[in-house]
């Protein structure tokens, strides 16, 4: 059976060395978090999912492992989002105090004027 027929299919069962076990899910989650990843070029997943797809079974995550390392990921971009946002409200403030001191001052000059 070719592997490319079944991409998402583990190699052990594939070459009918073990039947389905929670590590051959392992490896098919991580099929679809490496499609994840590459449709978003999003590193942090496509270095999960390459974990998960090694060949070996016992050097995969669990499910529970996997589960851990998409929190993680979700909290560092949400994290992140945050501190975007933060900085763009900044930029904003400063911006309007510059236009408020520009203000200020043309209307300091403009008084000498009057």
């Amino acid at each position: 059976m070719n592997t490319r027929t079944f991409p998402h299919v583990a190699p052990e069962i594939l070459l009918r060395k073990m039947g389905d076990t929670m590590k051959s899910e392992s490896y098919a989650l991580g099929y679809l978090i490496r499609q994840v990843g590459l449709a978003y070029n999003f590193t942090a997943l496509q270095k999960l999912a390459t974990v998960c797809l090694d060949d070996e079974p016992t050097k995969r995550p669990s499910t529970d492992e996997i589960l851990g390392s998409l929190r993680r990921i979700k909290f560092s971009l949400e994290r992140q989002e945050a501190l975007e946002r933060r900085q763009e409200r900044i930029r904003n403030e400063d911006k309007v105090s510059k236009m408020n001191y520009n203000a200020g001052t043309d209307q300091f000059i403009f008084s000498f004027f009057n």
